[in-house]
């Protein structure tokens, strides 16, 4: 019991949790032995699950030395299943086999209890006579989605550079893809001629070959306003489709059965302290005199100005979870490389063997 009312404090699902290691997300990440499971996993649709003894490990660890531990799981096992849908969509030579094998548009259900990691930071392109790489990195910084064409690694700027990169375009915190559009190459090779990113907030990003030759039919995708895309699919020189999670906490709150029905408890208690305090507002209002606010104006306020993330405190929202995860790992790492050092120098002042 007190181990289901933890997962549920910590808005970690239940069901993810499973006896078998081998099935482990986290594990995956230090025993690539696991290739079976990770294609069985993919094709199945299914969620990485996490061993109980990655579990166990965090729930003695969270409350002393390592606050943060339940995001550090959580992160893990998002960042090993995108880690596995970047392979297959590198197998599929930019193309998911979610767009091609079912629909063009496909918004996988997800049950990580931190959706706002699908949030993209940053993008860039290498674009020659067609647009022949795609590059997205995460909100973590270090995570990253993509295809570049004769590159083996996604994570190789210096063999990015050399395929005519942009310049890395910045995203705003918070902001998303709502539609994608362009133009197919009339070609069957590369990605595509050119390719338009229209972000929530109006931005526009567009990657645009100069080879006018090679200009093909024009194509157009409308991201499901419930959805974060993660991968964006190209096969022959034309767009395939978008792959994206599902998600609300990126929306406008619009209505409190949003509430109700996608978001956990931490969530649902801030949006009833929020409805009391508007009510406490207008009463104070009305007794000095004045006239009340009325439930037009603070229905426009809360849910038309107000996000469904804007409903956690600050210090339980993802980016600063993120950041303290990302400042105790430095600090590990800076602790282990000054033991190692140490160690090396003990070494070093024993008297060699005769």
């Amino acid at each position: 019991d007190s181990r289901r009312l933890w997962l549920k404090s910590h808005r970690f699902p239940k069901l993810l949790i499973t006896t078998q290691r081998e099935l482990c997300a986290v594990c995956y990440e230090y025993d690539t032995s696991y290739s079976r499971y990770r294609r069985l996993m993919s094709r199945s649709g299914g969620v990485p699950k996490i061993c109980r003894e990655c579990y166990e490990e965090t729930m003695t660890s969270h409350t002393t030395a390592n606050p943060n531990g339940p995001f550090r799981l959580a992160y893990q096992c998002w960042k090993s299943w995108l880690d596995m849908e970047q392979d297959e969509y590198k197998k599929g030579l930019g193309c998911t086999q979610w767009n091609t094998h079912y629909e063009d548009i496909y918004v996988r259900p997800t049950k990580f209890p931190y959706p706002e990691l699908f949030m993209i930071k940053r993008v860039k392109a290498c674009i020659g006579w067609a647009v022949h790489g795609l590059v997205l990195e995460f909100i973590d910084g270090v995570t990253r989605s993509g295809f570049v064409s004769d590159v083996s690694s996604i994570y190789d700027d210096e063999g990015i550079k050399r395929r005519r990169s942009t310049e890395w375009i910045d995203i705003a915190e918070g902001d998303y893809i709502v539609a994608i559009y362009g133009y197919n190459l009339a070609r069957t090779c590369f990605l595509c001629h050119t390719l338009t990113l229209k972000m929530a907030s109006g931005q526009i990003i567009e990657f645009a070959s100069q080879h006018e030759p090679w200009k093909g039919e024009p194509f157009s995708f409308s991201v499901p306003e419930t959805a974060l895309v993660h991968h964006i699919s190209f096969r022959d020189g034309k767009c395939a489709g978008i792959t994206a999670a599902e998600s609300v906490s990126h929306l406008p709150i619009k209505s409190s059965q949003r509430v109700e029905n996608y978001l956990g408890e931490k969530y649902q208690e801030t949006f009833d302290v929020i409805q009391l305090c508007m009510q406490r507002v207008d009463k104070d209002r009305e007794k000095k005199g004045d006239k009340p606010l009325g439930r037009d104006l603070w229905s426009k306020i809360l849910f038309e100005y107000l996000k469904c993330s804007d409903l956690l405190d600050a210090k339980s929202s993802t980016p600063c979870l993120l950041k303290e995860m990302q400042q105790m790992e430095a600090k590990e790492k800076e602790e282990n490389d000054k033991n190692e050092k140490q160690w090396q120098q003990q070494d070093d002042r024993k008297p060699a063997a005769v």
